[in-house]
């Protein structure tokens, strides 16, 4: 049958027996049911020992064969087969996993030894598929874990799914195992990088396997922080010398301009100087003209020729 929500519900109203039974009610004690999922108690005719105990292991017999494929109880006859029901004998499985251990459970011989309740069973399962999730993420983050070259992408994936696998099953050691060989992978391949910071927050402090990666990236960033202040020491150093050059070279050009202002007023005073001096020199050249030529006119008569009587 089909549930609410889809899922599959397996019914038997072949054989139901009353817990209670009526006063004066007589119950017939003979076996019944399908040898090869059959419970001990029902196999031996042990009707008192049967109860709500004898549907788990009719549960446990089910969840078997749907993940084996076999019946819990074989023979090459019904006897045979009988005998292995009563005897509780069940079939061996290649590989005895954890769901083929809580069918086991449901199938142990006592039926103290089985689960209490179908809500038991239940809890079991939901928590093995659980943990069948959390065993697929931490195969898939060991694939991601194994790849070559250290990349930055391949050691998040691998991170991302060891924590999920570890979220979802808080028992996964082999999750907890990655997670602590990746962070530690991770921080290693910062420190290559020289991602110091990156690399600090993926390794714990608590965990001995990161102390000593831990202990090179912290003196890492001891040696950055001397060189930046070295750095810095320098800079300052530097622009100081910086400021000082500018100043003189600002206090040699202020003296230039000076000079050369000084050197403007002199030429400019020479040039008057000369202007003046070329002006007295045609002032005296105008002069000794005006001189020669009030000579000539004294002394003309003196060369003038004698006229006869």
């Amino acid at each position: 049958m089909l549930g609410e929500f889809g899922e599959i519900i397996i019914t038997d109203w072949g054989l139901a027996l009353s817990l209670k039974p009526e006063e004066g009610s007589c119950v017939e004690q003979t076996q019944a049911g399908t040898p090869a999922y059959m419970a001990p108690e029902v196999a031996c005719c042990d009707l008192a020992s049967v109860d709500e105990r004898t549907d788990i292991y009719l549960l446990g017999a089910t969840l078997f064969e749907v993940w084996t494929g076999k019946a819990p109880h074989t023979g090459k006859d019904v006897y045979a087969c009988l005998e292995a029901a009563a005897r509780n004998i069940i079939q061996p499985v290649d590989k005895a996993d954890e769901i083929v251990e809580i069918a086991r459970k449901a199938m142990a011989t006592n039926p103290a030894d089985r689960f209490s309740s179908v809500i038991e069973l239940q809890k079991a399962v939901q928590e093995y598929l659980l943990h069948s999730e959390s065993l697929g993420l931490t195969r898939s983050a060991r694939v991601e874990f194994e790849k070559p070259g250290n990349s930055y992408s391949d050691l998040s994936r691998a991170l991302a799914l060891f924590e999920e696998a570890l979220k979802l099953w808080s028992e996964n050691l082999e999750a907890r195992k990655g997670v602590m060989q990746t962070r530690l992978r991770f921080a290693a391949a910062a420190l290559a990088r020289r991602d110091l910071n990156l690399g600090e927050s993926l390794l714990l402090p608590d965990c001995p396997e990161h102390q000593e990666v831990l202990a090179r990236i912290r003196q890492a960033q001891a040696e950055r922080k001397n060189r930046i202040r070295r750095l810095q020491v320098v800079s300052f150093v530097f622009m100081g010398f910086a400021i000082a050059v500018f100043f003189i070279i600002l206090n040699i050009k202020s003296r230039l301009e000076t000079e050369r202002d000084l050197a403007m007023t002199s030429f400019k005073a020479l040039n008057l100087e000369k202007t003046s001096l070329l002006a007295g020199h045609d002032a005296v050249m105008n002069e000794l003209t005006a001189l020669k030529a009030e000579k000539d006119q004294l002394l003309r008569p003196f060369f003038q020729p004698l006229q006869p009587r």
